[in-house]
């Protein structure tokens, strides 16, 4: 994984330190990101890629989407290397294909790609979305339905059994 917080030199952008959690409480919006990756994407890329047509209703994140980048090989071809950009507890980051032969290229391409989202961090796109999220002290999973708006991320919990 190449996380987001691995890429954020300094003091992050503004609109990353004004996350909430469900209570209204300031988290630590650095290290719980995925929301504002969820939002960031959309706006860069023109549409909303990370929706498809058909949603499955077992969603495990927030953030599955896949990319690929290419950089012409010394021979004249085009080398592509595919990546997804996936949060894991709100936590964004990029994870490839595992290549110990590739992590210098991998790095050049996280730090390319995250510099890019970090370009023009406040142009976002307001969602709605939601994901399930297995709750170790129930033991139970949960529907965690996601807002982005203004902003601000809120988290709404939402028990399984009512899905």
């Amino acid at each position: 994984m190449f996380p987001l917080s691995d890429y954020i030199e300094g003091q992050p952008p503004s609109i990353l330190q004004r996350c909430h959690d469900l209570f209204g409480e300031s988290v630590n919006a650095v290290s719980v990101n995925a929301a504002w990756v969820r939002a960031r994407i959309p706006a860069i890329f023109g549409s909303n890629i990370l929706i498809g047509l058909s949603i499955p209703d077992y969603k495990y994140a927030l953030i599955e989407q896949m990319f690929v980048a290419c950089e012409l090989g010394s021979n004249g071809d085009w080398i592509a290397y595919p990546f997804i950009c996936e949060d894991y507890n709100l936590r964004a980051g990029l994870r490839f294909y595992p290549d110990d032969s590739s992590t210098e290229v991998y790095e050049r391409i996280a730090k390319a790609f995250w510099e890019l989202l970090l370009l023009e961090p406040k142009r976002v796109c307001a969602f709605r979305d939601g994901y399930l999220h297995y709750n170790d002290e129930m033991g139970d999973q949960e529907w965690h339905n996601v807002v982005f708006k203004h902003g601000r991320f809120s988290i709404e919990i939402i028990d399984s059994a009512l899905f």
